[in-house]
């Protein structure tokens, strides 16, 4: 999304290299894009972010060919909403890039990074004397993957950068790690094929907490601070569908913005979950529930009162909330 242009806008980029900019403020239901511009061929990852703190936000394509690349917005009549895409700098990797992301330094700078297979983080250095350039990435950070007896394939890579200069990392087979200044501060394993790395204030707290997928459908939400014996809090939720594209964030429904979890199922279904909320990330005992929930603790009392019938709608009004007592 571009919001340097007056307006918001909806940027897209299609593997054959056109990008698109769309207004979703029009009224009509039919949305035409704004600006159609040519671009090179076989991207497949995109990022938006003012590298410069020009207020204008630059444009990283990831591409298939193992390079990233950076565009710079060209304004052209500013009333008549038109410009375009021109390219600075290409970095050129050794690997295919995975995902693209950033981080904010301690002396306020943005750093980008790029995800290669194999747990590999590229730290992409630019500056204004790169214009026009060819740049070669170079290696952040090398994470311990921990490959099974059946992988010769190194596993694909998820980047995601957090506040307070850190980075989470995923990979395909299953680990999931924490970085900071290009050192490991947590890692933690699943039996499972990681993807879709996001974000999300799942407990309304102010702060992120880490949401990752799997083919099978488990999606597991983790807080990235550890506990007193640098364990980690970890949530689980099953879906019940395999998952081809997984991701999370706050969606506009109904007027405001609240967190959701999106998953594309292989049998092409896009299935939206709003306000995703979770209570309490690890487990509580029935005496401290009761504790804190006094209704629910005078329900209890009731059920060992009332008949089997009512002992049974007492049950549905505990666990579902229709209370009538």
């Amino acid at each position: 999304m571009r919001r340097d242009m007056g307006k918001q806008l909806m940027t897209v980029i299609t593997a054959e290299g056109f990008i698109y900019m769309f207004d979703l403020n029009d009224e009509d239901f039919v949305v035409s894009p704004l600006i159609v511009q040519p671009s090179l061929p076989n991207a497949k990852t995109m990022l938006f972010i003012d590298v410069d703190d020009d207020e204008r936000p630059e444009l990283v394509v990831g591409y298939s060919d193992r390079c990233v690349r950076l565009y710079k917005w060209e304004p052209g009549q500013p009333s008549e909403m038109t410009g375009r895409f021109v390219p600075v700098v290409r970095w050129e990797l050794e690997g295919q890039v995975g995902t693209i992301a950033w981080q904010r330094l301690a002396d306020q700078s943005i750093q980008l990074l790029a995800s290669q297979a194999g747990g590999v983080i590229i730290s992409l250095q630019w500056d204004e004397s790169m214009q026009n350039g060819v740049v070669e990435g170079k290696v952040e950070h090398v994470l311990q993957t921990h490959l099974r007896n059946n992988e010769a394939i190194r596993p694909t890579t998820e980047i995601l950068g957090l506040a307070a200069g850190c980075y989470a990392v995923a990979t395909f087979n299953g680990q999931l790690q924490l970085i900071a200044d290009g050192q490991e501060l947590w890692s933690c394993h699943f039996e499972q094929q990681l993807f879709g790395l996001a974000q999300l204030d799942v407990k309304g707290a102010g702060r992120g907490f880490l949401l990752v997928a799997s083919w099978t459908g488990d999606t597991f939400v983790v807080d990235p601070r550890p506990t007193c014996n640098k364990s980690h809090h970890v949530a689980r939720f099953r879906f019940d569908e395999s998952v081809a594209a997984f991701t999370a964030g706050m969606f506009g429904i109904g007027g405001q913005n609240v967190p959701c979890i999106i998953y594309v199922t292989f049998t092409e279904r896009i299935l939206l979950f709003p306000n995703v909320r979770l209570a309490r990330m690890t487990n509580i005992g029935i005496q401290d529930l009761t504790r804190e929930d006094l209704t629910l603790a005078e329900g209890l009392c009731k059920l060992q009162e009332n008949s089997k019938t009512s002992r049974r709608q007492c049950v549905r009004e505990l666990l579902y909330g229709f209370r009538t007592f």
